[in-house]
């Protein structure tokens, strides 16, 4: 939920790297735009300062606008206390803003890189896939589709209770969804967990089964698994050292025996009947083993110096009757699929026993979903293709909630202050004061040149400046005469002027 809040998907079809680059970009922009606008703003309240009060009593730092953070530390030598706290103030504030975005103009890469992210957005697709028939009753070593397969039915979300009729491209990054699907079976499983049990091996039994070898085993079964109408199945996987099984996983499945439908409907390929389906997987340390004259190995006989026991006893029934492709669990090589439990496991555990590392022993979740994976494997190797509408997680940008809201605000308040300083706040009429180097070079100019100047003017050399300097033949500042005649403006009285002259004179 925190999730959905902190995050904000995009269009599924925008690419990460563009998004971070337009983003870095977006985030440059508005920063030079926000260092404008407070530049702007600081010249404009300085300039309105110096015309509604006494010009003789506006300090000239007033008028000073910082463009950039480069002329943000020009000033910080001069600030001291004496200037005030207005006047430190209005010199402060802006150069902070102005510090604060040029920083974040510098790490906006960074910025774009952490306040982006690839996501997952979950979308109904077509998807192609492999559709069960009942024409296999086997399928042997094939332990990475097994793996693929479990794997996919893990991040899917397949709750254990579904047996598939169709299976999606172990490629696309589907996603279980109820309404979606229809399969033909259900089941109802309850799980045991690792349950320590302490078991004795009676040698290798005349009967071959496995209950005569461990008579303690049949224990942890339903107590009808002897009758006729059960099938029972056994791989015992792992090492031996000397005359010991190091580690030994024992799979046992006990089963619906397909004689009690077949052999009522005969030649028939399939069937509809409740059916049951119990695997339990045993861990036997340190089991006594027992070499036979053609050097065969076999059990032994003595205690068991550690075991346990997981197990799923699942129930199995027909939900969709309508379905021409369904999940075919009433296979006869029953023998074979317990066979594949051993086969999936048989190399991480040998490798885990030389190890002597701690020896993975499957739950009785873990059981079913080979069950499923098996059975979802065997049913599709006609590969019989089809095409289905379900949810996919589609790989999505997804863009900081947080950072989106700094950036919105942001947008706001700087569209504010540019409304009210350029258009709302004006200066008074006729005043003009210098705001950018420009205006106060040609300032300057119109000062030394006693003349107007445009901006143009700006362009000549320092030759022809020189030149316009003698042209004008501007009097020094150290003539008070001259001066005064410098500012004597045209049209006034010629009585005026001679008075004034005289009266210098004087």
């Amino acid at each position: 939920m925190v999730s959905l809040i902190l995050w904000v998907f995009l269009p599924a079809s925008w690419d990460l790297g563009n998004v971070r680059a337009i983003l870095a970009l977006i985030i440059n922009f508005l920063c030079v735009v926000g260092i404008w606008v407070v530049a702007y703003s600081t010249w404009k309240v300085g300039a309105i300062k110096l015309y509604r009060s006494h010009k003789s009593s506006t300090k000239l730092l007033s008028l000073y606008s910082p463009t950039g953070l480069g002329e943000v530390l020009e000033i910080i030598p001069l600030l001291r206390g004496s200037l005030g706290i207005r006047l430190l103030m209005h010199l402060l504030i802006p150069g902070a803003i102005i510090a604060i975005l040029s920083t974040a103009a510098i790490i906006s890469a960074p910025i774009a890189r952490y306040s982006t992210r690839v996501g997952i957005q979950i979308e109904p697709k077509l998807v192609s896939g492999t559709l069960a028939t009942h024409s296999h009753r086997s399928i042997n070593n094939a332990p990475v589709k097994w793996n693929n397969t479990i794997e996919r039915f893990n991040l899917a979300g397949l709750p254990l209770n579904q047996l598939m009729d169709f299976l999606p491209d172990n490629t696309i990054d589907w996603k279980y969804s109820e309404p979606e699907w229809n399969n033909s079976w259900s089941a109802s499983c309850q799980w045991s967990e690792r349950t320590p049990i302490k078991l004795y091996a009676m040698g290798n039994a005349s009967s071959g089964r496995i209950w005569d070898m461990f008579p303690g085993i049949s224990a942890v079964f339903p107590g009808d698994i002897l009758e006729t109408k059960y099938a029972s199945g056994l791989a015992n996987p792992g090492p031996y050292r000397g005359n010991l099984f190091l580690d030994k996983l024992l799979f046992i499945s006990v089963q619906t025996h397909p004689n009690v439908s077949f052999n009522a409907t005969p030649g028939s390929s399939t069937n509809s009947r409740p059916f049951h389906f119990t695997i339990a997987a045993f861990h036997l340390k340190n089991t006594p083993a027992n070499f036979t004259d053609d050097g065969s190995v076999t059990w032994g006989t003595g205690p068991v110096e550690q075991s346990w026991y997981t197990m799923a006893s699942c129930d199995l029934k027909r939900d969709n009757y309508a379905q021409r492709h369904i999940a075919y669990p009433w296979t006869k090589d029953y023998d074979w699929t317990v066979k594949a439990f051993g086969a999936y496991y048989h190399a991480s555990l040998t490798e885990q026993s030389f190890r002597k590392e701690l020896i993975y022993h499957p739950s009785g979740q873990d059981l079913f979903r080979f069950y499923q994976a098996y059975l979802a494997t065997k049913d599709v190797q006609d590969y019989e293709m089809a095409e289905r509408v379900i949810s996919v997680a589609v790989p999505t940008v997804e863009l900081s909630v947080p950072v989106l809201a700094v950036l919105l605000i942001y947008l706001v308040m700087i569209g504010l202050a540019a409304f009210w300083f350029v258009t709302v706040k004006r200066l008074p009429t006729g005043a003009s004061v210098p705001r950018t180097k420009v205006e106060w070079m040609a300032q300057g100019m119109r000062e030394s040149l006693g003349r107007e100047v445009d901006a143009s003017y700006l362009c000549a050399s320092w030759g022809q400046v020189q030149a316009g300097l003698r042209d004008a033949k501007i009097v020094t500042v150290r003539d008070p005469l001259q001066r005064l005649y410098n500012t004597i403006q045209p049209g006034q009285h010629v009585e005026q002027h001679r008075s004034m002259e005289g009266s210098l004179k004087a």
